[in-house]
């Protein structure tokens, strides 16, 4: 900071050092940004292509252990508990559909999440993962504790 005219002296201003020292940080930081958002893209497009060649196998799978439920041979109490509890999410995730849908799946999957933790896997905006939040609220099925929220216990 310049200090006033003492006997004819001035104290050196380092105002601009500073700035121009702060501007290239935050060019580094951008490029490490850009660097950042172009991995994203590459993990997001690897696991569309994962998704897609799994899919088949996870829909067969599905239906093979569907058709092994609904036959009940061998199945233990807590195996059958477990097939109804599933139907139920099933019917839900039918009835509400869409991202909505797809929520129900996430949180059985990864359990409690805040909700920009569920807007990244939704792969969606602030105010669409507020919304699907709402639809599972009004449906009554989610529990709300410390900004995080989780699948009610059926």
């Amino acid at each position: 900071m310049a200090q006033p005219l003492l006997e004819g002296k001035v104290e050196h201003d380092d105002r601009d050092l500073i700035i121009s020292g702060l501007r290239s940080h935050v060019r580094e930081l951008q490029e490490e940004l850009q660097a950042e958002k172009g991995k994203n893209i590459g993990i997001d497009s690897g696991v569309k292509h994962l998704r897609e060649a799994l899919r088949p196998v996870y829909n067969g799978l599905r239906q093979i252990f569907g058709e092994m439920d609904a036959m009940g041979v061998g199945d233990e109490p807590e195996r059958v508990s477990s097939s109804k509890k599933s139907a139920v999410w099933e019917s839900w995730k039918n009835k509400l559909g869409g991202k909505t849908g797809s929520a129900i799946d996430i949180l059985l999957i990864h359990g409690e999440m805040s909700a920009q933790q569920l807007r990244i896997h939704l792969k969606c905006g602030n105010e669409y993962v507020y919304k699907v939040i709402t639809n599972l609220s009004n449906a009554n099925i989610i529990n709300r504790r410390d900004g995080k929220i989780s699948l009610k216990e059926l």
